[in-house]
């Protein structure tokens, strides 16, 4: 039987809250130490992204919505 890959949205709308703000915060302070090239440029589009996606997340949570899009 084969597993199903879960979207990694569903994912940290699954962790507590606390946890997905205190790696958000820990990914960004990461990232504006490492340098601005390569994998740093890598490391701060994913922050940033995540930054994006957090509060529609966090609303579709609060709003009872099984995905992080809330439709």
């Amino acid at each position: 039987m084969r597993r199903m890959l879960r979207h990694p949205s569903t994912l940290i709308a699954s962790l507590p809250r606390p946890v997905v703000l205190a790696t958000v915060a820990a990914l960004l302070g990461i990232a504006r130490l490492v340098p601005e090239t390569g994998f740093g440029l890598w490391l701060r589009l994913a922050a940033a992204t995540l930054v994006v996606l957090l509060p529609g997340i966090l609303v579709a949570r609060c709003l009872g919505q099984r995905s992080a899009a809330a439709s």
